[in-house]
């Protein structure tokens, strides 16, 4: 019998969050609903309350391709990427530009302003 090691789990998760971020980049909603848990909690900077659930999360991301449809992970190479265990650590490269309306936290919308941005985006994930 072959023992699943910690090593072995790390590189699962780690070939998972390719998978991930390349059904991301691809719009593939079957992917997003199939690599991220019922009960997923997404923390936000800035204070603002926790997204908890798959379809809140999936809801803020098809809302935010509205307002950025160009949004586009680098995740070949990630910039960072290393697992141990059932935990990954994951840094891309993340860019979009603002050419739709954008809902704030708040709920008021945020008309487009055509900008480009490009943020280092983390994700930690069990």
């Amino acid at each position: 019998m072959t023992k699943i090691t910690d090593t072995d789990r790390a590189e699962k998760n780690m070939r998972l969050q390719r998978i991930i971020i390349d059904g991301m980049n691809s719009r593939d909603w079957d992917i997003f609903d199939k690599h991220h848990a019922k009960d997923v909690v997404v923390n936000w900077p800035g204070g603002q309350p926790p997204t908890i659930g798959r379809g809140p999360h999936r809801k803020e991301n098809e809302d935010f391709l509205k307002a950025f449809p160009d949004n586009y992970i680098e995740g070949n190479p990630f910039k960072i990427l290393f697992g141990q265990g059932d935990w990954t650590c994951a840094v891309n490269v993340y860019t979009a530009t603002h050419t739709g309306p954008l809902i704030g936290f708040d709920g008021r919308i945020i008309p487009p302003t055509n900008k480009k941005f490009k943020v280092d985006l983390f994700t930690i994930a069990r």
